[in-house]
């Protein structure tokens, strides 16, 4: 009897010792990710290298003639609540859970209106849902110039649909 509880104590303490560790401490597969984003008419490309275990930092540039609903003096753009966005660069901050990801992004973009041609520096922000393929909408927020004019604006936009593929390694 003396043997089964010194060998039943001999298993408890040890047990901690060599159990099964906690997931939440579990590291990322990847390290590295490009994201494909696909809009109506536009597309861009995106690499992300982890940071942190939940936090990417990368580079974004896209082409196109993507449209937003925008939201902007009225005099610059004619009246016009569509925006293409032509071309954009930025620079993403990426934080991802198993199905969300938000990101942030300091963006440097060309607009065209009904007919002018303006750019934007402004801070775009994403909420995406999904795993192998996430869907997504992007807003920015920023200041429009429009060298015509030779002045500035408010500039507040937001995409209609995202669809977004990323690839990890």
């Amino acid at each position: 009897m003396k043997n089964i509880i010194l060998l039943f104590l001999l298993f408890v303490t040890v047990l901690p010792a060599v159990g099964q560790t906690d997931s939440l401490t579990k590291k990322p597969a990847f390290k590295n990710q490009i994201d494909v984003d696909v809009e109506f008419l536009g597309v861009s490309f995106g690499y992300q290298r982890r940071s942190n275990r939940n936090w990417l930092v990368g580079v974004n540039a896209g082409l196109g003639y993507s449209l937003h609903l925008a939201f902007v003096h009225k005099t610059m753009i004619d009246e016009s609540i569509s925006v293409r966005e032509f071309a954009h660069l930025g620079v993403p901050f990426k934080y991802e859970n198993n199905r969300f990801q938000f990101v942030i992004e300091p963006r440097y973009t060309m607009v065209v209106g009904s007919n002018n041609l303006g750019f934007v520096f402004g801070i775009g922000t994403g909420f995406y849902y999904g795993r192998v393929i996430q869907l997504g909408i992007r807003t920015m927020v920023g200041v429009l110039s429009i060298p015509e004019y030779s002045s500035s604006d408010f500039f507040l936009s937001s995409s209609l649909l995202i669809i977004r593929i990323p690839i990890k390694w």
